[in-house]
C-alpha cells in the first residue's frame, strides 16, 4: 500500500462543469455568431466584443486534465461540426484533445447519428451513467450545454462549476442557473467564479 498518498488510491474521477457567462449569468451562444440562435437569440458571440489576453492560457490550462466530455445535444452538434476540422493553428491543441477523447452525449434521441470518433450516448439513468464516468476517467468535462447543466444542477450530478465571467450585458438568453447569479466581482476569465456540489 502507498502510504503517502493514501487519498489518491481512493479517488474517483469528477464531473467539472465549464461555461462563459456574463455577469448576471447568460451563457447562450457567447463564441461565435451562427453559435447559438435558438429561441430568437440575436446576440450569439458576444463574447467577442469583450477580449481578455488570459482567456487562452486559462482555457488550457483548465483543460489539462480532461479525459472525456460530457455534452448535451445541441453543443455536441456544434462541436462535431466543428473540431474534427480545427486540428492546427491556435486552437489545435484544442481540437486534437476533444477529438482524441471519449465524448458522451445526453439526449433522448434513440436515432441520432454519433459521427464523431469516440462518442456515446447517455441519458437513460444519468446517476448511474455519470458514476460509471467518474470511475472511468479523472476529469469528465461537461462545456457550454446549458439545458443540460441545468438538469446536472437539479440533480446534484457535479462536482465543481468554474464560470468564466466577461465583463457585460443582460439580454434575453438562457442562463447557467435559474437560481443564482455570477458573483459581481468577477470581471473575465482571470477571475473565476467556482461553485461546488455540497
Amino acid at each position: 500500500m502507498n502510504d503517502q498518498y493514501p487519498d489518491e488510491q481512493q479517488a474517483s474521477g469528477r464531473i467539472l462543469i465549464d461555461l462563459f457567462t456574463s455577469l448576471d449569468g447568460v451563457a447562450q451562444g457567447p463564441g461565435g455568431t451562427d453559435e447559438d440562435t435558438s429561441g430568437g437569440f440575436r446576440f450569439s458571440g458576444w463574447q467577442a466584443g469583450y477580449p481578455s489576453t488570459g482567456v487562452g492560457p486559462e482555457i488550457e490550462k483548465g483543460m489539462r486534465g480532461l479525459d472525456a466530455l460530457l455534452l448535451g445535444r445541441r453543443t455536441y452538434d456544434i462541436f462535431a461540426s466543428y473540431w474534427p476540422h480545427h486540428t492546427e493553428g491556435e486552437s489545435g491543441d484544442i481540437g486534437t484533445l476533444f477529438n482524441r477523447v471519449p465524448k458522451y452525449v445526453a439526449t433522448r434521441d434513440a436515432d441520432l447519428a454519433l459521427d464523431w470518433d469516440g462518442s456515446t450516448r447517455v441519458g437513460a439513468d444519468l446517476a448511474a451513467e455519470t458514476a460509471t464516468m467518474r470511475a472511468a476517467h479523472r476529469e469528465v468535462h461537461v462545456i457550454g450545454s446549458i439545458d443540460f447543466v441545468h438538469t446536472l444542477l437539479a440533480e446534484g450530478l457535479f462536482d465543481e462549476q468554474t464560470c468564466g465571467c466577461i465583463r457585460c450585458c443582460s439580454v434575453p438568453a438562457r442562463r447557467c442557473s435559474t437560481t443564482t447569479r455570477c458573483r459581481a466581482c468577477c470581471a473575465c476569465w482571470r477571475h473565476r467564479s467556482r461553485m461546488r456540489r455540497a
